[in-house]
């Protein structure tokens, strides 16, 4: 439908139009995890804005190109490109955009570990979708803030903004954002032990999701759920669980999501230490809690062979994993 539109609005001398077009295609490559295919589209659509000096749009583009870098991994031009975004979005006097790039900005030094200036920008983002009244905006915002908390280990300031983001999301029907909020609760409550509450939340981030086209979303609480599955005792519905998230995120091909999923997988690891203790076999219990380790130590070299941080997602699995390995000591 998009190529039709697209190369009639070519037909016709629309370049605006069909400027818009390729923008949105692009998007929706992105969304499907079809990186090159978004990165050309978007590209295109960046040349045409160009050529038409509508630097408005123009912002917006750069803006989505800097997210296609960063999903590739490719941080210091992500970086090169969202401030290139934020200047256009301040000149064209866009507030609303202005406030989503800080956004992304924010994730960019959240995934490097910088949490303090992550913070500060998820608070000036806060700040204009308030101004603005763009709802969609706060709810991300709000998260986002909540995750800093969350690795700060201040869980209950974490909980109260991850409802607060929920309820935004699903007032203004952001399905992807709602299904998110979920399982991040499910995170905080994995993380504090209470694995009824975490399960819950899993559930309904999973059946919120699956209604999208996040498939990376998706496997990404999968994982977590079938981590949460293991520490219950139910090794094989977690077994299962893990290969259908593992399906999810080889075709989204993010190898930090993938990353974090091998960390979550020493959930296994541990349930068969805890049954060798249980039998009486601390020898076969030391092994299952070394493997556990080691794939932590596995992740962590691969990510500095590629010369990459340690992203948010991995440092929440290794957080859980470390503190899991500590409970077992």
């Amino acid at each position: 439908m998009f190529d039709q539109a697209r190369d009639l609005a070519r037909a016709e001398g629309l370049r605006r139009e069909e400027a818009l077009i390729l923008g949105h295609m692009g998007v929706l490559y992105l969304h499907l995890a079809d990186i090159e295919a978004a990165r050309e589209r978007i590209t295109e659509a960046m040349e045409r804005f160009r050529a038409l000096g509508d630097r408005r749009h123009l912002g917006v583009q750069i803006g989505n190109l800097g997210v296609i870098h960063r999903r590739l991994g490719h941080l210091d031009r992500t970086r090169e490109l969202y401030w290139q975004a934020l200047e256009l979005h301040r000149e064209t006097g866009d507030r609303r955009r202005e406030g989503v790039m800080l956004g992304n900005l924010g994730v960019l030094h959240y995934h490097l570990g910088d949490l303090g200036t992550a913070f500060d920008l998820y608070d000036q983002a806060l700040s204009l979708a308030r101004e603005v009244g763009d709802r969609r905006s706060e709810a991300t915002a709000l998260a986002n803030i909540g995750l800093v908390y969350t690795e700060r280990s201040n869980y209950d300031d974490a909980l109260g903004l991850f409802h607060q983001a929920l309820a935004l999301n699903r007032d203004v029907g952001e399905r992807t954002g709602e299904g998110c909020d979920a399982g991040f609760l499910g995170v905080l409550h994995h993380l504090q032990g209470d694995l009824d509450k975490a399960r819950d939340h899993y559930r309904r981030a999973l059946e919120v999701l699956d209604a999208t086209t996040e498939r990376r979303y998706a496997g990404s609480f999968l994982s977590w759920a079938a981590a949460c599955e293991a520490d219950r005792g139910e090794a094989e519905a977690a077994q299962e669980m893990f290969a259908r998230a593992d399906a999810f995120l080889q075709g989204a091909g993010d190898p930090h999501l993938l990353g974090a999923r091998t960390v979550l997988l020493g959930a296994v690891d541990l349930a068969r230490a805890r049954s060798s203790v249980d039998d009486g076999d601390q020898v076969a219990a030391a092994k299952a809690r070394e493997s556990a380790r080691q794939r932590m130590v596995q992740v962590r070299a691969e990510v500095e062979a590629r010369g990459e941080p340690l992203s948010g997602d991995l440092r929440l699995a290794t957080k859980w994993l470390s503190e899991r390995l500590g409970d077992l000591a």
